[in-house]
């Protein structure tokens, strides 16, 4: 979305703020408009309840170099976003459980339960709607997740930052999102951000939500080494959006639907290459090549963006242990729906990696 364009769905008091701006230091917790925005529909909570960041990354950061120490373990739902395995690393002992595309990316509680190591685990860390299939859980599952945190007593961190963009809608039309964690129970941290759902990554605009408001006191202190405060213009913008978000929301969600369906038709043509779980939720997809064993994908990936300026991240980028499932994501790469040059570079795609695998001796039809 363009400046022009936010701009003019600004509403009276949000360009009061942008016309009046002095480019000063901001609150640290950041712009109390912005907060109480966040938090305005989420029950029991307020805008105490929330601390933003210089986008998630500065989040996750934060969170677990406050939350966790050398003695401690934590369980990371894999593959994911690279620093919520890669932080909690380089601070104390992680196991992981890995979705895996033989299950539909399912997450399995009896698995998470048996990762459990009473009186040492400390936190549980997932993504959903996930990055980078796309899958989702149901409420109840939620619910279960929620309550074997509570039964142990551990935190449980939420990277919600695909949240909005499900593709089940309620009987308003709207995405029929899971609630809010922070929102079930004392210990939950839910990650958000406008990099995703409102597609303004510039901004660098994230946030956490904890209704224990000792800790995200605690968690503010740390952020005073980091970036102190975020930038005040982004924070404007940001509150901007939130609050016509039914049109910046709607907008990206036409974009997403309408490269779904250009996606659809171009797999049609290749059903024996290309094939995927459809997500439920958020604006990227896990697309697996069915190439023989002996192709290495990420080679494939290195010579479409060198040879023809086509870009794919391939699975080997996405941090997963177990060997066996490393073999079957590393056939896999993340593909974005979100963008309005989809179907152009989708194009260009189809075009390049049969000149490619056909350098390579497979033999493809496309």
């Amino acid at each position: 979305i363009s400046m022009c364009e936010l701009l003019s769905m600004g509403d009276e008091d949000s360009l009061k703020l942008w016309e009046n701006l002095s480019l000063c230091y901001t609150e640290t917790r950041g712009l109390p408009q912005l907060r109480e925005e966040i938090t305005k529909d989420i029950p029991a909570l307020t805008l105490e309840n929330v601390l933003c960041f210089a986008g998630a990354e500065e989040g996750i950061y934060c969170t677990f170099n406050t939350l966790l120490n050398s003695s401690d373990h934590a369980i990371v739902v894999t593959p994911c976003y690279q620093s919520l395995k890669s932080i909690p690393e380089t601070l104390c002992s992680v196991s992981t459980l890995d979705l895996t595309p033989q299950t539909g990316w399912t997450l399995d509680l009896k698995e998470i339960r048996g990762l459990v190591r009473p009186g040492v685990t400390k936190l549980i860390v997932v993504n959903f709607p996930h990055n980078p299939t796309g899958t989702s859980i149901t409420r109840e599952t939620q619910m279960e997740l929620v309550a074997l945190a509570k039964e142990f007593d551990l935190w449980l961190f939420w990277d919600e930052v695909y949240r909005g963009v499900e593709r089940e809608v309620d009987e308003h039309g709207c995405a029929s999102s899971l609630p809010v964690v922070a929102s079930l129970y004392d210990k939950a941290i839910s990650l958000g951000a406008v990099s995703k759902t409102y597609g303004m990554a510039g901004l660098r605009i994230g946030w956490i939500i904890c209704a224990d408001k000792d800790m995200v006191n605690t968690i503010a202190d740390n952020k005073h080494y980091l970036s102190i405060c975020n930038s005040g213009p982004s924070e404007i913008l940001a509150l901007m959006a939130m609050r016509a978000k039914d049109k910046v929301v709607g907008r990206n969600m036409q974009i997403i639907r309408t490269n779904e369906a250009y996606l659809a038709e171009f797999m049609q043509k290749h059903p024996s290459l290309l094939s995927w779980t459809p997500p439920k939720g958020g604006c990227c997809g896990f697309m697996q090549v069915n190439l023989p064993d002996e192709v290495d994908l990420a080679e494939v990936c290195e010579r479409l963006v060198q040879e023809f300026g086509v870009l794919i991240l391939p699975g080997c980028n996405f941090p997963i242990t177990s060997a066996k499932n490393k073999m079957s994501i590393h056939k896999h790469f993340r593909i974005g729906l979100g963008r309005l040059a989809f179907p152009a570079a989708l194009d260009a795609f189809g075009e390049a990696l049969p000149i490619v695998l056909q350098s390579m001796g497979v033999a493809v039809r496309m």
